[in-house]
């Protein structure tokens, strides 16, 4: 088995469990930030109108050792039925703390207490209270955000009980569901007008309305309706079905208190977003009352949380990492591969993402810029295939994506042996092992796209044959086809022997009849005619030369042609010219030339009667062959051949 992987070397990678898993031993925890300043109502309460200016304060919960640049927030508010409970809540402190180790920044945050049990408007500007403080703090976060090192499109915001009131309605309630109570009202429940939602606390000009998501821990809200179609901001909820402080269902809070305003509990807030296709998961805890993870007093667990916390933490970290992973698109590329070829393979690219790929059978031979898209050599034939994990910008792997892919193997291409050919010929050259066949290259090749084709290449050439089978999968033979050139032929008079160029074998022609016996490469020459010469090489390779006219004219100087001798005939290069009979003259040459004419040997004798004796020639440097030897008699030339071995 062949594997393959590629992980960019860049800050993330694909194996971080940031946002599952305690990845932070510790945390870093500063207390007491200013988020903002507004009038609270008096503890005991006295009325609306009797108010103090207070600040609004919260604790903030770092990973320890983070270097990200740009982090999640979850905003966590307490609960206490808007009379009792603070940021130092054990149970916001335990969940803060441990959704940091997981790599998110936290807040635990304080908003304003106090109001009248008996006065229903009372309550319900209680409740405005908390959800203006709740929109101060988001809206101090995304006004820091860079000094927080805060990505303010991922804020989360919940609570517990009263701070989850007031989280829901923050995120769904508009300015046109805002109770009539708080406008300034007089006699019999006079009270100063609270102003907007974003009106109070501070004066960041931000929206604190746009959440990611929302945590709903036995929390209600006002009115349903205000959850409307379109809306995005997903909901997790957790309740008692027998919780008496916070109706399930819908009801009075405190146990039918019908002076408070009539709430609208998990139950129907997961009814709603089912109806308009909002995604929410709803945890029912039957027989539970409220608080369900244990009863906080004196900000610390009464008798110690309950079976249920770190379940509920689980399925808050499983919601919330719903949002921080990546949506990773699926592998896309050929399905169907062959043995040694090279695929590209790729998912959606996500900017500030990193991709980690792994191959089953293959090899990863080159990655683009974003690595997201990857190119393999498939090394093996079967079923095998690739996953690729994605790792976004916030350090959040997102679900593993396979991809199989089937590898077949090559068909098996032959073709006959490599070939030798004269320049001029054709062969048959032949291919099988395939369904359709090219040749390359084309040129020289009767047919370039069949099996079998006729090849006559004007020079040496290696063609290619590339076959491809029902599979689409292409093998590939090679054969080399040499081109020998032809040899030369051309004829040459020398007075009564014509000769050609030396080669390997010959055969003379007259008047396109076979001379019988006349095998080298001269012939004499007795009579006219046209002569030709077929030469063979040692490829071979035949060439047939051009007709050569030749007259026959008779033999020079007659008077001395049975005269003269020349011995021995053949030799070695030493050899006699002697002259017999009266023989009377000026003076004579001696000149010997191959059969290209070109002298190789001559000498002037000055006393030709001297001929009447042998007259010895040495010609130690002649190579073997057929020579001419020309005696010249007062002008008068006489011929003889000579042959040296």
């Amino acid at each position: 088995m062949i594997l393959a992987s590629y992980a960019a070397a860049v800050s993330q990678d694909c194996t971080s469990n940031r946002y599952q898993a305690r990845i932070f031993d510790s945390v870093a925890v500063t207390t007491d930030i200013i988020f903002g300043n507004a009038p609270a109502v008096t503890n005991p309460y006295i009325s609306e109108n009797i108010t103090f200016n207070k600040d609004l304060k919260l604790d903030l919960f770092e990973p320890l050792g983070d270097t990200l640049d740009k982090r999640p927030l979850v905003v966590m508010a307490f609960g206490g039925g808007f009379l009792l409970g603070a940021k130092e809540d054990e149970d916001i402190q335990a969940t803060c703390d441990s959704l940091a180790r997981l790599g998110y920044v936290t807040a635990s945050i304080n908003y304003r207490l106090g109001m009248s049990l008996l006065i229903a408007s009372s309550a319900e500007r209680a409740v405005y209270r908390g959800v203006q403080d709740f929109s101060a703090a988001v809206r101090f976060f995304k006004e820091f955000a860079n000094v927080y090192r805060i990505d303010t499109n991922y804020i989360f915001a919940g609570g517990v009980s009263a701070g989850s009131i007031s989280a829901l309605q923050m995120a769904f309630g508009e300015e046109g569901d805002r109770p009539p109570s708080t406008f300034a009202t007089s006699f019999p429940n006079s009270a100063p007008d609270l102003g907007c939602v974003d009106c109070s606390g501070n004066t960041y000009n931000h929206s604190s309305t746009n959440v990611k998501a929302l945590i709903n821990c036995w929390g209600a809200t006002g009115n349903v309706n205000w959850i409307e179609p379109g809306e995005d901001v997903p909901i997790i909820s957790f309740h008692g079905d027998q919780d008496l402080v916070v109706p399930y269902d819908s009801g009075f809070p405190f146990t039918a208190l019908a002076t408070m305003p009539f709430v609208y509990g998990s139950l129907p807030i997961s009814e709603r977003a089912d109806a308009i296709g909002l995604y929410n998961e709803f945890y029912t805890f039957q027989g539970e009352g409220h608080n369900v993870w244990g009863t906080v007093v004196n900000n610390s667990f009464a008798g110690g949380p309950t079976v249920f916390f770190q379940p509920i933490l689980h399925s808050i970290t499983d919601f919330l990492f719903r949002f921080m992973k990546p949506n990773t698109e699926p592998i896309i590329g050929d399905s169907i591969s062959c043995l040694q070829e090279t695929n590209t393979y790729s998912v959606g690219n996500t900017t500030g993402s990193t991709y980690c790929w792994t191959v089953n059978g293959g090899s990863i031979v080159s990655l683009d810029s974003s690595n997201n898209s990857i190119e393999v050599k498939w090394n093996m034939i079967g079923q095998h295939g690739l996953s690729v994990i994605e790792s976004n910008r916030f350090q959040a792997r997102g679900d593993i994506q396979t991809y199989n892919v089937l590898v077949n193997p090559l068909p098996t291409i032959s073709v006959v042996g490599d070939l030798s050919i004269c320049a001029g010929d054709t062969v048959t050259i032949i291919g099988n092992g395939a369904s359709t066949y090219q040749w390359s290259p084309p040129s020289g090749l009767g047919s370039p796209s069949t099996a079998i084709t006729d090849a006559y290449p004007g020079a040496t050439t290696t063609y290619t044959l590339s076959g491809t089978d029902n599979n689409n999968c292409t093998g590939t033979d090679v054969i080399t086809i040499t081109v020998f050139a032809l040899p030369s032929a051309v004829i040459q008079e020398m007075n009564d022997t014509l000769v050609t160029t030396p080669g390997q074998t010959y055969q003379w022609f007259l008047n396109d009849t076979l001379l019988s016996g006349q095998t080298s490469y001269f012939v004499s020459t007795l009579q006219s005619g046209n002569y030709t010469v077929l030469v063979t090489d040692s490829n071979g390779c035949q060439f047939l030369s051009d007709i050569y006219a030749y007259v026959f004219t008779g033999i020079h100087a007659p008077e001395y042609q049975n005269t003269l001798l020349l011995y021995p005939n053949p030799n070695n290069g030493t050899f006699y010219i002697q002259l017999t009979g009266e023989i009377v003259g000026l003076a004579s040459d001696i000149r010997i030339t191959n059969l290209l004419g070109e002298t190789v040997y001559q000498e002037r004798i000055s006393d030709v009667t001297s001929l009447s004796q042998p007259y010895e020639v040495h010609i130690s440097d002649l190579t073997q062959g057929i020579y001419l030897a020309e005696v010249t008699i007062d002008s008068e030339r006489v011929f003889v051949k000579l042959s040296i071995q």
